[in-house]
Protein backbone atom coordinates (compact mmCIF):
# COMPACT_ATOMS: atom_id res chain seq x y z
CA UNK A 1 0.00 0.00 0.00
CA UNK A 2 1.15 3.63 -0.77
CA UNK A 3 1.92 6.01 1.59
CA UNK A 4 -0.85 8.46 0.37
CA UNK A 5 -3.26 5.39 0.38
CA UNK A 6 -1.87 4.93 3.43
CA UNK A 7 -2.67 7.88 4.91
CA UNK A 8 -6.36 8.65 3.17
CA UNK A 9 -6.77 5.30 5.35
CA UNK A 10 -5.81 6.45 8.48
CA UNK A 11 -7.70 10.38 7.56
CA UNK A 12 -10.69 8.23 7.41
CA UNK A 13 -10.78 7.16 11.30
CA UNK A 14 -9.51 10.68 12.13
CA UNK A 15 -12.21 12.64 10.62
CA UNK A 16 -15.03 11.68 12.57
CA UNK A 17 -15.11 12.07 16.28
CA UNK A 18 -12.83 10.09 18.64
CA UNK A 19 -14.55 6.87 20.12
CA UNK A 20 -13.12 4.18 22.42
CA UNK A 21 -10.98 2.25 20.14
CA UNK A 22 -10.08 4.72 17.62
CA UNK A 23 -6.78 5.65 18.65
CA UNK A 24 -5.56 2.96 18.66
CA UNK A 25 -6.67 1.56 15.34
CA UNK A 26 -5.15 4.40 14.09
CA UNK A 27 -1.52 3.92 16.23
CA UNK A 28 -1.74 0.26 14.59
CA UNK A 29 -1.97 1.71 11.03
CA UNK A 30 0.49 4.22 11.41
CA UNK A 31 2.60 1.12 13.13
CA UNK A 32 2.23 -0.88 9.76
CA UNK A 33 3.76 2.17 7.64
CA UNK A 34 6.50 2.30 9.87
CA UNK A 35 7.20 -0.80 9.83
CA UNK A 36 7.08 -1.08 5.76
CA UNK A 37 8.74 1.80 5.37
CA UNK A 38 11.96 0.39 6.89
CA UNK A 39 11.77 -3.04 5.46
CA UNK A 40 11.75 -1.18 2.13
CA UNK A 41 14.70 0.31 3.37
CA UNK A 42 13.98 4.08 3.40
CA UNK A 43 16.43 6.58 4.77
CA UNK A 44 14.28 8.11 7.46
CA UNK A 45 11.13 6.19 8.36
CA UNK A 46 10.36 7.54 11.93
CA UNK A 47 10.82 11.11 10.65
CA UNK A 48 8.21 10.24 8.25
CA UNK A 49 5.96 8.43 10.29
CA UNK A 50 5.68 11.83 12.19
CA UNK A 51 5.10 13.93 9.32
CA UNK A 52 2.30 11.77 8.75
CA UNK A 53 1.08 11.79 12.13
CA UNK A 54 1.42 15.26 12.01
CA UNK A 55 -0.38 16.07 9.14
CA UNK A 56 -3.31 13.50 10.54
CA UNK A 57 -3.30 15.89 13.56
CA UNK A 58 -3.85 18.74 11.88
CA UNK A 59 -6.45 17.46 9.49
CA UNK A 60 -8.60 16.18 12.86
CA UNK A 61 -11.61 18.03 14.14
CA UNK A 62 -9.77 18.49 17.41
CA UNK A 63 -5.70 19.08 16.71
CA UNK A 64 -4.95 18.94 20.32
CA UNK A 65 -7.29 16.17 21.44
CA UNK A 66 -6.18 13.92 18.50
CA UNK A 67 -2.69 14.67 19.48
CA UNK A 68 -3.08 13.67 22.84
CA UNK A 69 -4.71 10.43 22.11
CA UNK A 70 -2.21 9.55 19.23
CA UNK A 71 0.81 10.16 21.90
CA UNK A 72 -0.89 8.06 24.56
CA UNK A 73 -1.80 5.55 22.17
CA UNK A 74 1.53 4.97 20.74
CA UNK A 75 3.03 4.90 24.05
CA UNK A 76 0.73 2.25 25.40
CA UNK A 77 0.74 -0.04 22.04
CA UNK A 78 4.67 -0.19 22.18
CA UNK A 79 4.03 -1.30 18.41
CA UNK A 80 6.38 1.40 17.07
CA UNK A 81 9.76 2.61 18.73
CA UNK A 82 9.41 4.40 21.43
CA UNK A 83 11.70 7.48 19.51
CA UNK A 84 8.63 8.20 17.87
CA UNK A 85 6.18 9.26 20.54
CA UNK A 86 9.16 10.90 22.11
CA UNK A 87 10.20 13.04 19.12
CA UNK A 88 6.37 13.48 18.15
CA UNK A 89 5.79 15.00 21.90
CA UNK A 90 9.22 17.21 21.45
CA UNK A 91 7.97 18.79 17.42
CA UNK A 92 4.24 19.31 19.23
CA UNK A 93 5.64 21.18 22.46
CA UNK A 94 7.20 22.96 19.94
CA UNK A 95 4.08 23.91 17.78
CA UNK A 96 2.29 27.40 18.51
CA UNK A 97 -1.05 25.88 16.86
CA UNK A 98 -1.48 23.02 19.81
CA UNK A 99 -1.74 23.69 23.33
CA UNK A 100 1.00 22.89 26.10
CA UNK A 101 -0.29 21.10 27.74
CA UNK A 102 -0.99 18.32 25.60
CA UNK A 103 1.92 16.06 26.00
CA UNK A 104 1.87 16.31 29.96
CA UNK A 105 -1.39 14.91 29.53
CA UNK A 106 -0.98 12.42 26.82
CA UNK A 107 1.84 10.52 29.26
CA UNK A 108 -0.28 11.30 32.45
CA UNK A 109 -3.15 9.26 30.82
CA UNK A 110 -0.91 6.27 29.80
CA UNK A 111 -1.64 2.51 30.93
CA UNK A 112 1.79 1.53 30.90
CA UNK A 113 4.73 3.35 32.45
CA UNK A 114 6.75 5.77 30.29
CA UNK A 115 10.16 5.27 30.46
CA UNK A 116 12.06 7.88 32.82
CA UNK A 117 14.40 8.33 30.19
CA UNK A 118 11.78 9.11 27.57
CA UNK A 119 9.71 11.94 29.94
CA UNK A 120 13.48 13.32 30.69
CA UNK A 121 14.34 13.50 26.48
CA UNK A 122 10.79 15.03 26.08
CA UNK A 123 11.55 17.85 28.76
CA UNK A 124 15.40 18.48 27.51
CA UNK A 125 14.54 18.61 23.99
CA UNK A 126 11.09 20.00 23.85
CA UNK A 127 10.02 23.94 24.77
CA UNK A 128 7.54 23.45 28.01
CA UNK A 129 6.46 26.22 30.21
CA UNK A 130 8.06 25.03 34.12
CA UNK A 131 4.54 23.99 34.81
CA UNK A 132 4.21 21.55 32.08
CA UNK A 133 7.90 20.50 32.86
CA UNK A 134 6.25 19.74 36.51
CA UNK A 135 3.56 17.59 35.50
CA UNK A 136 6.02 15.51 33.18
CA UNK A 137 8.19 15.05 36.45
CA UNK A 138 5.47 13.90 38.24
CA UNK A 139 5.69 10.56 35.92
CA UNK A 140 9.17 10.04 36.85
CA UNK A 141 9.90 7.14 39.05
CA UNK A 142 13.89 7.33 39.49
CA UNK A 143 14.21 10.19 42.36
CA UNK A 144 18.00 10.84 41.67
CA UNK A 145 16.76 12.18 38.08
CA UNK A 146 13.98 13.96 39.81
CA UNK A 147 15.86 15.98 41.75
CA UNK A 148 18.38 16.51 38.91
CA UNK A 149 15.59 17.93 36.91
CA UNK A 150 14.52 20.10 39.91
CA UNK A 151 17.58 21.37 40.11
CA UNK A 152 17.59 22.17 36.80
CA UNK A 153 14.54 23.98 36.81
CA UNK A 154 15.81 26.17 39.50
CA UNK A 155 18.80 27.00 37.52
CA UNK A 156 17.02 27.40 34.48
CA UNK A 157 15.45 30.49 35.93
CA UNK A 158 18.64 31.53 37.55
CA UNK A 159 19.62 32.23 34.43
CA UNK A 160 16.28 33.33 32.54
CA UNK A 161 15.44 36.05 35.34
CA UNK A 162 16.89 38.63 33.35
CA UNK A 163 14.21 38.43 31.06
CA UNK A 164 11.16 37.93 33.40
CA UNK A 165 9.35 40.69 35.83
CA UNK A 166 9.60 40.33 39.72
CA UNK A 167 6.45 38.72 40.03
CA UNK A 168 6.95 35.99 37.22
CA UNK A 169 10.35 35.03 39.05
CA UNK A 170 8.19 35.06 42.38
CA UNK A 171 5.60 33.34 41.13
CA UNK A 172 7.87 30.47 39.32
CA UNK A 173 9.88 29.73 42.18
CA UNK A 174 6.94 29.63 44.70
CA UNK A 175 5.50 26.53 41.87
CA UNK A 176 8.89 24.77 42.47
CA UNK A 177 8.67 25.54 45.90
CA UNK A 178 5.49 23.97 46.10
CA UNK A 179 5.78 21.02 43.85
CA UNK A 180 9.26 20.14 46.40
CA UNK A 181 7.06 20.67 49.30
CA UNK A 182 3.96 18.56 48.13
CA UNK A 183 5.80 15.67 46.45
CA UNK A 184 8.53 15.58 49.27
CA UNK A 185 11.18 15.98 47.02
CA UNK A 186 14.80 15.49 48.24
CA UNK A 187 15.91 18.96 47.57
CA UNK A 188 17.19 21.59 49.57
CA UNK A 189 16.17 24.89 47.34
CA UNK A 190 16.29 27.92 49.98
CA UNK A 191 20.29 28.94 48.65
CA UNK A 192 18.86 28.37 44.80
CA UNK A 193 15.65 30.55 45.63
CA UNK A 194 18.14 33.14 47.89
CA UNK A 195 20.46 32.99 44.67
CA UNK A 196 17.64 33.99 42.17
CA UNK A 197 16.55 36.81 43.88
CA UNK A 198 19.92 37.86 44.68
CA UNK A 199 20.31 37.25 40.36
CA UNK A 200 17.10 39.41 39.89
CA UNK A 201 18.21 42.40 42.68
CA UNK A 202 21.26 42.30 40.20
CA UNK A 203 19.74 42.45 37.17
CA UNK A 204 17.15 45.28 38.51
CA UNK A 205 20.28 47.45 39.59
CA UNK A 206 21.86 46.87 36.32
CA UNK A 207 19.07 47.96 34.42
CA UNK A 208 18.41 51.39 33.25
CA UNK A 209 14.87 51.15 33.30
CA UNK A 210 14.52 50.30 36.93
CA UNK A 211 18.05 51.20 38.35
CA UNK A 212 17.23 49.32 41.47
CA UNK A 213 14.42 46.98 42.75
CA UNK A 214 11.70 46.86 44.92
CA UNK A 215 11.73 44.69 48.06
CA UNK A 216 8.15 43.90 48.55
CA UNK A 217 7.76 42.08 45.56
CA UNK A 218 10.88 40.24 45.80
CA UNK A 219 9.95 39.43 49.50
CA UNK A 220 7.10 37.30 48.75
CA UNK A 221 9.56 34.61 47.58
CA UNK A 222 12.46 35.60 50.53
CA UNK A 223 10.41 37.72 53.41
CA UNK A 224 13.27 40.44 54.08
CA UNK A 225 14.58 39.03 57.20
CA UNK A 226 15.74 36.61 55.47
CA UNK A 227 17.34 38.47 53.33
CA UNK A 228 18.95 40.23 55.86
CA UNK A 229 19.90 37.08 57.82
CA UNK A 230 21.55 35.32 54.19
CA UNK A 231 23.78 38.91 54.02
CA UNK A 232 21.74 39.03 50.39
CA UNK A 233 23.56 42.26 49.41
CA UNK A 234 26.69 40.77 49.38
CA UNK A 235 25.39 37.81 47.12
CA UNK A 236 23.38 41.05 44.85
CA UNK A 237 26.99 42.58 44.68
CA UNK A 238 28.73 39.06 43.42
CA UNK A 239 26.34 39.25 41.12
CA UNK A 240 26.17 42.79 39.79
CA UNK A 241 29.79 42.27 39.48
CA UNK A 242 29.19 39.29 37.19
CA UNK A 243 27.10 40.87 35.07
CA UNK A 244 29.40 44.19 34.97
CA UNK A 245 31.97 42.08 33.91
CA UNK A 246 30.00 40.00 30.74
CA UNK A 247 28.31 43.60 29.75
CA UNK A 248 30.06 46.25 31.05
CA UNK A 249 30.45 49.14 33.95
CA UNK A 250 27.66 51.09 35.35
CA UNK A 251 28.61 54.27 36.89
CA UNK A 252 30.15 54.08 40.12
CA UNK A 253 27.02 54.65 42.79
CA UNK A 254 24.65 52.33 40.32
CA UNK A 255 24.95 49.98 43.22
CA UNK A 256 25.74 49.83 46.83
CA UNK A 257 25.95 47.11 48.75
CA UNK A 258 25.35 49.09 52.58
CA UNK A 259 22.48 50.92 51.18
CA UNK A 260 20.95 47.72 49.88
CA UNK A 261 21.47 45.97 53.66
CA UNK A 262 20.06 49.08 55.27
CA UNK A 263 16.86 49.18 52.90
CA UNK A 264 16.65 45.78 54.03
CA UNK A 265 16.84 46.36 57.53
CA UNK A 266 14.33 49.35 57.72
CA UNK A 267 12.02 47.05 55.82
CA UNK A 268 12.38 44.96 58.82
CA UNK A 269 11.79 47.47 61.61
CA UNK A 270 8.72 48.73 59.19
CA UNK A 271 6.97 45.11 59.09
CA UNK A 272 7.76 44.84 62.70
CA UNK A 273 6.13 48.01 63.45
CA UNK A 274 2.74 47.34 60.96
CA UNK A 275 2.69 43.98 63.19
CA UNK A 276 2.59 45.21 66.40
CA UNK A 277 -0.30 47.54 65.40
CA UNK A 278 -2.12 44.06 66.02
CA UNK A 279 -0.16 42.39 69.20
CA UNK A 280 0.45 45.43 70.99
CA UNK A 281 4.13 44.62 71.26
CA UNK A 282 7.53 44.73 69.15
CA UNK A 283 8.65 41.11 68.29
CA UNK A 284 12.11 41.70 66.95
CA UNK A 285 13.69 38.39 65.33
CA UNK A 286 17.38 37.01 67.09
CA UNK A 287 19.47 37.54 64.22
CA UNK A 288 23.43 36.96 64.63
CA UNK A 289 23.61 39.86 61.79
CA UNK A 290 20.97 42.33 63.79
CA UNK A 291 23.31 42.34 67.08
CA UNK A 292 26.31 43.68 65.41
CA UNK A 293 24.79 46.83 63.27
CA UNK A 294 26.17 49.84 64.22
CA UNK A 295 24.71 52.33 67.05
CA UNK A 296 23.49 54.86 64.34
CA UNK A 297 21.76 51.76 62.54
CA UNK A 298 20.40 50.62 65.21
CA UNK A 299 18.82 54.25 66.28
CA UNK A 300 17.31 54.14 62.64
CA UNK A 301 15.75 50.69 62.83
CA UNK A 302 13.91 51.85 66.53
CA UNK A 303 13.16 54.86 65.25
CA UNK A 304 11.40 53.18 61.70
CA UNK A 305 10.13 50.63 63.95
CA UNK A 306 8.35 53.11 66.34
CA UNK A 307 6.88 55.20 63.16
CA UNK A 308 5.54 52.60 61.92
CA UNK A 309 3.66 51.69 64.83
CA UNK A 310 0.81 53.56 66.98
CA UNK A 311 3.24 54.59 69.28
CA UNK A 312 4.12 58.23 69.52
CA UNK A 313 7.41 57.85 71.58
CA UNK A 314 8.85 55.03 73.36
CA UNK A 315 9.32 54.70 77.14
CA UNK A 316 12.75 54.31 79.14
CA UNK A 317 11.59 50.64 80.01
CA UNK A 318 10.47 49.61 76.09
CA UNK A 319 13.45 51.49 74.54
CA UNK A 320 15.82 48.95 76.64
CA UNK A 321 13.79 45.76 75.95
CA UNK A 322 14.31 46.78 72.13
CA UNK A 323 17.47 47.17 72.16
CA UNK A 324 17.81 44.11 74.16
CA UNK A 325 16.02 42.34 71.96
CA UNK A 326 18.18 43.66 68.86
CA UNK A 327 21.40 43.40 70.69
CA UNK A 328 21.10 40.31 73.31
CA UNK A 329 21.05 41.25 76.76
CA UNK A 330 24.98 40.41 76.70
CA UNK A 331 26.08 42.50 73.50
CA UNK A 332 23.62 45.69 75.83
CA UNK A 333 25.57 45.18 78.51
CA UNK A 334 28.49 45.62 76.96
CA UNK A 335 27.82 48.66 75.19
CA UNK A 336 26.87 50.08 78.49
CA UNK A 337 30.36 49.57 80.08
CA UNK A 338 31.85 50.84 76.82
CA UNK A 339 28.86 53.68 77.54
CA UNK A 340 30.19 53.46 81.35
CA UNK A 341 33.92 54.26 80.49
CA UNK A 342 33.16 56.87 77.85
CA UNK A 343 31.13 59.27 80.41
CA UNK A 344 33.96 58.93 83.22
CA UNK A 345 36.50 59.99 80.49
CA UNK A 346 34.61 62.74 79.67
CA UNK A 347 33.89 64.10 83.70
CA UNK A 348 35.85 67.33 84.24
CA UNK A 349 38.26 67.26 87.45
CA UNK A 350 37.40 63.29 87.37
CA UNK A 351 40.42 62.90 89.63
CA UNK A 352 37.98 64.06 92.29
CA UNK A 353 35.50 62.09 91.65
CA UNK A 354 37.57 58.13 90.78
CA UNK A 355 38.04 57.40 94.50
CA UNK A 356 34.57 57.89 95.51
CA UNK A 357 33.17 55.64 92.17
CA UNK A 358 36.25 52.95 92.88
CA UNK A 359 34.48 52.29 96.38
CA UNK A 360 31.08 52.37 94.99
CA UNK A 361 31.83 49.81 92.04
CA UNK A 362 34.29 47.80 94.84
CA UNK A 363 31.67 46.84 97.13
CA UNK A 364 28.60 45.12 95.93
CA UNK A 365 26.30 46.30 98.87
CA UNK A 366 27.67 50.12 98.03
CA UNK A 367 25.95 49.16 94.55
CA UNK A 368 22.58 47.96 95.79
CA UNK A 369 22.60 50.88 97.87
CA UNK A 370 23.41 53.29 95.41
CA UNK A 371 20.30 51.55 92.79
CA UNK A 372 17.98 51.26 95.30
CA UNK A 373 18.60 55.74 96.23
CA UNK A 374 18.47 56.27 92.33
CA UNK A 375 15.29 54.41 91.87
CA UNK A 376 13.81 56.16 94.29
CA UNK A 377 14.40 59.27 92.72
CA UNK A 378 16.39 60.75 95.88
CA UNK A 379 19.43 61.83 93.58
CA UNK A 380 17.32 63.68 91.01
CA UNK A 381 15.42 65.55 93.74
CA UNK A 382 18.71 66.33 95.44
CA UNK A 383 20.58 67.29 92.46
CA UNK A 384 17.96 69.90 91.79
CA UNK A 385 18.71 72.06 95.38
CA UNK A 386 21.61 74.46 95.05
CA UNK A 387 24.86 73.37 96.35
CA UNK A 388 24.96 74.51 100.08
CA UNK A 389 21.49 73.35 100.81
CA UNK A 390 22.05 70.73 99.21
CA UNK A 391 24.98 69.80 101.61
CA UNK A 392 23.00 70.40 104.73
CA UNK A 393 20.13 68.23 103.56
CA UNK A 394 22.25 65.27 103.09
CA UNK A 395 24.06 66.48 106.33
CA UNK A 396 20.58 66.22 107.78
CA UNK A 397 19.76 62.68 105.82
CA UNK A 398 22.91 61.27 107.62
CA UNK A 399 21.89 62.45 110.70
CA UNK A 400 18.80 60.73 110.46
CA UNK A 401 20.45 57.51 109.18
CA UNK A 402 23.06 57.30 111.96
CA UNK A 403 20.46 57.44 114.59
CA UNK A 404 18.23 54.85 113.07
CA UNK A 405 21.56 52.73 112.28
CA UNK A 406 22.67 53.41 116.09
CA UNK A 407 18.87 52.47 117.44
CA UNK A 408 19.01 48.85 115.37
CA UNK A 409 22.37 48.22 116.50
CA UNK A 410 21.03 48.74 120.36
CA UNK A 411 18.23 46.67 119.96
CA UNK A 412 20.02 43.92 118.62
CA UNK A 413 22.29 43.90 121.69
CA UNK A 414 19.07 43.82 123.75
CA UNK A 415 17.98 41.02 121.69
CA UNK A 416 21.11 39.28 121.88
CA UNK A 417 21.48 40.06 126.00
Amino acid sequence: MSDKKNKTNILDYIKKPFKKNYETQIVDELAKSYHKRKERGDEHPIDATIDQIMDIIKNSQDPDETAQKIITAAIDANTMPNRIPEKLSIIISKDENLSDDIVSKAVGKTNTDVPDEMINTIIEEGAFEQSEILNLIKNVDDESLVQKRIKKEFNTLYKSCKDKRDDEVVSKILELKQFVLTNKIDVDFNEMIIEIVAKKMAENYYSNISRGTNLYRLSKAVCVTKMFEMDIASKVEEEFLKIEKQRGKKEENRFIKSELDKQILLEIAKDIGYKSRKTGRFNIPHLQRLQDISNELESKFIETMTNASDKNELTHEELQLIKIQIRGSKKVDEEKEYQLIKKIRLIENKSEYLDTLLDIVSNEEYLKTVNMISKSSLIEKLSLIKDSTREKTIEKITETVNNKCEKIYLDKEDIEK
